[in-house]
């Protein structure tokens, strides 16, 4: 779920809890949630009036929300909300002069913009001209080119050829040609996204080239610091307007509960810590990525086959791999409960009963199942430890059905099928270079080949990643959940709300992109 969206689901949970505490609770409530409407990133649709902008706003929302039609039908802005943004549904370039001034006009407050073209547009200068004036102008822009031919050899061609337009008009504007290559540039056919997302066709929703859009797409959407800065700027206010205030109040009214509050502090620092690793493996792979582009771009460069190109992506995988799993694997087993237990120190507190340091033996057993994933332990493998934890009684696996330990092994599949999977997609889409005009032209493709596929490795990795870190963070925190729910049965209301205010209070923190 967008994080946006994340706060606006918390703050309705909140309310109740709020406004036994502060008595402009719901009014401060309000005004959050306002601001966090308004506040959403406005993503226009721009181009030809006809270039299939309402068609991509319904394939993305999933039902037909927009008009569309092969005539002008929009003479208005329309918003859509789709993922906690904005789509901004206007009418094109090249339609009625009123209905363009429109356009023109949303186009100046517009955040991010999405520019849709049809194939046979590649060479009409004024949209190409639209193109490098946002760019001038240092829009953000992604741009979407609606092909009809479903001919493999024939969407090459397209590429190619509209890679070229680019290059030659970057050349009569003076524009940097190397920019060009941070410009998403997608091949999608509209039509058969829409028609397969509202008819729920996955094999036309894939050869429409949709997964890959979206991929890219969301990517891009979050690239964009303003985002994250507003992420922030709304936590900050939330904690000094609402989440202190009322935590504030409900201890005034609370009895004191120490065992709930150490139960409370412990389950706040393992959360804690485990947010802070999630993050720190994150900077991790992309650091290891970039060391690697240069691996990338020269199997790129030399034009090698299928299967030349995939075998260096997964070597790169592979690589990455290896190092973050040496990495993973020290600080979970050595580090993460280490700064637990100093951070519980520090406030007085102890470890939870069974979570030392070394951690027992089945849960290594279970960690080194889940960290050896990452370089090929089967699905089988890890259902058969997982079978042989119930057996033994182990807390949290005790009548679980062998069909949902073959769920949570499917978590540790191996790290590198993912990435052969989301590089398989790369390929397709780019294809190989063949009957390229100039050499600028397979630079260009190149460098936004090389983006997809850093993009692509960086998302395979990090879940495999996320899946570790996760199903470690649920066993430390399964005998500290249950104790809990222990407490809670015999507190009284007061008291219940100061624990529940702490659990929301984690979860905003826990709210990131």
């Amino acid at each position: 779920m967008n994080p946006f969206e994340q706060y606006k689901s918390l703050l309705e949970q909140a309310a109740p809890v709020a406004m036994r505490y502060h008595p402009d609770a719901e009014a401060i409530i309000a005004e959050w949630q306002e601001r966090i409407q308004k506040q959403k990133i406005h993503v226009m649709l721009f181009g030809a009036y006809n270039a299939g902008k309402s068609t991509l706003i319904n394939a993305l929302v999933g039902r037909e929300v927009a008009k569309a039609g092969d005539v002008p039908t929009t003479d208005v802005v329309d918003f859509h909300e789709w993922d906690g943004h904005m789509l901004l549904d206007t009418p094109g370039v090249n339609a009625p002069i009123a209905h363009e001034e429109i356009s023109l006009e949303q186009l100046q407050r517009a955040d991010l913009i999405v520019f849709v073209l049809r194939q046979e547009d590649q060479d009409a200068s004024d949209i190409m001209n639209r193109i490098f004036e946002l760019l001038e102008q240092n829009r953000p822009i992604f741009i979407v080119l609606n092909y009809e031919d479903g001919d493999p050899a024939h969407i090459e061609a397209i590429q190619a050829r509209f890679t070229h337009m680019l290059l030659t008009y970057a050349g009569r504007r003076g524009f940097d040609k190397a920019a060009l290559g941070t410009v998403p540039t997608i091949l999608m056919n509209v039509k058969s996204a829409c028609r397969a997302r509202l008819e729920n066709k996955a094999v036309l929703l894939e050869h429409s080239r949709f997964d890959v859009f979206m991929l890219r797409f969301r990517e891009w959407l979050v690239q964009y610091n303003s985002e994250k800065q507003l992420l922030q700027q709304i936590y900050a206010g939330l904690e000094r307007s609402l989440l202190q205030t009322v935590s504030a109040s409900i201890v005034r009214e609370a009895t004191p509960q120490g065992d709930m509050q150490e139960v409370d502090a412990q389950i706040g620092h393992i959360t804690r810590e485990y947010r802070l690793l999630t993050n720190a493996a994150s900077s991790k792979i992309r650091a290891e990525l970039t060391l690697r582009r240069p691996m990338i771009s020269e199997a790129i460069a030399q034009g090698g086959s299928r299967d030349t190109v995939m075998a260096a992506l997964t070597q790169v995988g592979e690589s990455v791999s290896e190092i973050v799993q040496t990495w993973l694997e020290k600080e979970l087993k050595q580090n993460v409960k280490g700064r637990i237990g100093a951070a519980l120190v520090a406030d007085g507190l102890e470890l939870p009963k069974g979570s030392d340091a070394g951690g027992s033996e089945f849960g290594n057993k279970m960690l080194d199942a889940a960290l050896g994933g990452m370089k090929g332990v089967h699905k089988e493998h890890v259902q058969t430890l997982l079978e042989f934890g119930r057996k033994l009684k182990i807390p949290g696996l005790k009548g679980r059905w062998t069909k949902t330990l073959g769920r949570w092994a499917d978590k540790a599949a191996p790290v590198i099928q993912v990435v052969a999977v989301l590089a398989e997609v790369a390929v397709d889409y780019y294809g190989e270079e063949r009957d390229v005009q100039e050499s600028q032209d397979r630079t260009l493709q190149r460098g936004q080949w090389l983006d997809e596929a850093y993009s692509q490795l960086y998302s395979g990795l990090m879940q495999s990643v996320t899946d570790v870190i996760a199903h470690v963070q649920l066993e430390d925190l399964q005998p500290v959940e249950a104790r809990r729910s222990e407490l809670r049965a015999k507190l009284g209301a007061s008291d219940k709300d100061r624990s529940d205010w702490a659990a929301l209070t984690l979860a905003f923190q826990d709210v990131a992109f």
